[in-house]
């Protein structure tokens, strides 16, 4: 069928068919997703996200050498506007954290989980930084813990 159309003819059209295909991907339902711009707050917007944490510091107590513990942080966005981590960042390679990748609305209750490991014996004081929209875009987690053997 495209036998008798010349080389250059045969690269336009699939250049135009890719075209097509990959704007068909593009406007795909996005239901799920949501548009950072719309969602930068005013520092000085008292309506803006805010980011509650209950109890933003956890004593393990003592834990043995290398022994893996986990907490979870919770909080709640009091703000009227959707609250978006961007990213939970330990001080540490021997703690890892993980958040919430969604937005969460006004009034709703979320939580980060902070896993610690220590080969270091010790008293040990480490700090998650948490980065968000909210009216104070960065907050800390503090984990401590006297590592024994």
């Amino acid at each position: 069928m495209l036998e008798h159309l010349p080389i250059y003819k045969k690269v336009l059209l699939v250049i135009v068919y890719s075209c097509f295909t990959l704007q068909s991907c593009m406007t795909a339902d996005k239901s799920n997703t949501y548009n950072i711009d719309d969602l930068i707050i005013d520092e000085d917007d008292e309506d803006g996200p805010k980011m509650v944490i209950e109890n933003p510091v956890h004593n393990f107590g003592k834990i043995k050498i290398n022994e893996e513990v986990k907490h979870v942080f919770y909080f709640r966005n009091t703000g009227k506007q959707p609250l978006i981590i961007h990213n939970s960042i330990p001080t540490c390679g021997c703690t890892i954290s993980s958040h919430p990748q969604r937005p969460i609305p006004h009034n709703a209750t979320d939580s980060i989980v902070a896993v610690f490991k220590s080969s270091e014996l010790g008293r040990q004081n480490k700090v998650i930084n948490v980065i968000s929209n909210s009216i104070v875009k960065n907050q800390r987690l503090t984990i401590v813990a006297e590592i024994i053997n």
